[in-house]
């Protein structure tokens, strides 16, 4: 074949899968940084303080900079990730949410938590108004930024739509650095990246992550981070439970994409 009919491959959109791992290694390393220097300069009765900064400030940088690189990749500005959608899927995110929370309580109650780990969601799910600013309207947006419209949008460019959307809940979960959290976030990771795929917009993706950690948050305040409802019911009960929060989950999947497909013939 004549070097003038090779079909030239066009350059992968930054980050591909593996600048993805190296841009969520740095967010790592900055993170110790930041904590490190936080604890320096803000001692005392400023713990809430110290994680909100210690959050928002390496998320936040990593985020800016990487979005920096990546500007020239789109023709259409990152501003338009945040555009509407068909408000009538926000009932079904919230019947996904409780039922894939109920299913995923279940099943993390089969492993419970060391004390260490719970002193750790004790102290990050404390009521205050710096930590729900923090579990409930940074990480759903910071996070949403990150792994759906910085990696997912360049993943669904580079790779199979399945296999973008793998790897962004993947990454989604490592985030998280427990396993506690790594398996339900993965599920709801994958979730978000589907609707992110479906509706080429963050603002839902965003909705069911404020509202998984709504319900975690407020829950977790009233009757402790290690509460599960097999304390109350059981065993055979609560696996019946479990089996229906995943039926609900399915019936909302289920729902969303038929809403979805109909807004896709108008259009």
């Amino acid at each position: 074949m004549d070097s003038s009919e090779q079909i030239i491959k066009p350059k992968p959109k930054f980050p591909t899968i593996t600048q993805a791992w190296y841009i969520t290694l740095i967010f790592f390393v900055v993170t110790i940084a930041v904590a490190g220097a936080l604890a320096l300069l803000i001692n005392g009765g400023y713990k809430d303080l110290r994680e909100f900064l210690g959050y928002t400030i390496p998320l936040g940088v990593v985020c800016a900079v990487v979005l920096m690189f990546q500007k020239h990749e789109f023709d259409a500005k990152f501003t338009t990730l945040f555009r509407k959608f068909d408000l009538q899927i926000i009932p079904f995110l919230l019947l996904f949410v409780l039922g894939f929370g109920y299913a995923s309580d279940f099943i993390m109650s089969l492993f419970p938590m060391p004390e260490f780990m719970k002193k750790i969601f004790e102290e990050m799910l404390s009521f205050s108004v710096l930590g729900f600013l923090l579990v409930c309207v940074a990480a759903p947006l910071l996070e949403e930024i990150l792994c759906r419209g910085i990696f997912l949008r360049s993943f669904l460019e580079n790779y199979s739509s399945k296999k973008a959307i793998v790897w962004s809940a993947i990454i989604f979960a490592v985030l998280h650095m427990n396993p506690w959290q790594a398996i339900p976030a993965f599920v709801v990771g994958y979730f978000m990246g589907w609707l992110f795929y479906k509706t080429k917009s963050l603002l839902p993706s965003i909705v069911v992550h404020f509202l998984n950690n709504v319900i975690a948050y407020i829950t977790a305040g009233i009757v402790g981070v290690d509460f599960t409802y097999n304390k109350l019911l059981p065993w055979q009960t609560n696996l019946a439970l479990a089996v229906l929060g995943v039926l609900l989950a399915v019936f909302s999947v289920y729902r969303i994409r038929k809403i979805l497909a109909v807004k896709e013939e108008l259009v």
